[in-house]
This record gives structure tokens, C-alpha cells and sequence, in this order.
């Protein structure tokens, strides 16, 4: 997917840079000032390539508070069983509606405890 996105970004860009054109074709192209009758004028390339987000469904695997940030408030509870979209980075994932202990996900790679944090 991410090379599809590069290609076609950069197939907008040789269509849309009259320097690049020549190269390829070998034929500079005319520019009217003004789009002729029956041709739709293209709009410009985006500058920014869209990125994919890191979020996975995170399988939870024992019950867990929801914190307002890590090590914050309690605001909600998981139980085991549930699952939600989220990123983990460091001891915490970040799920929609506050963070929760990484020890109580499916993402676990240092293998830490489900505790009641």
C-alpha cells in the first residue's frame, strides 16, 4: 500500500512538472492560460502523503482501569475478554477514552504482569 501511494504520488508529480514531461516524452507541452471546453482542469497534487496509523486491536487480557494518562485518574475499566483500538508505547496504550497498563494487552513483548494499575 505504501508503495502504491509513492508511485501514484509520483506519477501526479511528472504529470503535473512541465520540466519532468520533456524528459519522458521528449515533447514540451503548451500551456493554455485558460482550461479548453470539454477538458477538466486536474487539481494540484497533495504535498502530504497520507501516513497509516500505528493503532491495532488490542485484545484485553485481564480486567483493567482506563486512566485519564498514565498513571492518572481512574475514568472507566476493561474487563478481560474486551478489545479496543489503541497504541502502546512503553509501559501504557493509548485507547480511545484514556490509557491503559500494556500488561493487560495481547501486546505485551516484555511480558509484564496484569496488575491492577
Amino acid at each position: 500500500m505504501k508503495y502504491l501511494i509513492i508511485f501514484l504520488g509520483v506519477l501526479a508529480l511528472a504529470a503535473c512538472s512541465p520540466e519532468i514531461v520533456p524528459a519522458i516524452t521528449g515533447v514540451v507541452p503548451t500551456l493554455s492560460p485558460t482550461p479548453t471546453a470539454g477538458v477538466l482542469a486536474v487539481p494540484p497534487a497533495p504535498t502530504e502523503v497520507p501516513t497509516l496509523s500505528p493503532a491495532r486491536l488490542l485484545a484485553i487480557v485481564g480486567d483493567v482501569y482506563i486512566r485519564s494518562e498514565p498513571d492518572g485518574a481512574v475514568v472507566g475499566s476493561l474487563r478481560r475478554g474486551d478489545c479496543r483500538e489503541g497504541v502502546c508505547v512503553g509501559n501504557w496504550c493509548e485507547i480511545d477514552g484514556g490509557y491503559i497498563w500494556r500488561g493487560c494487552t495481547d501486546d505485551n513483548p516484555e511480558r509484564k504482569r496484569c496488575e491492577a494499575k
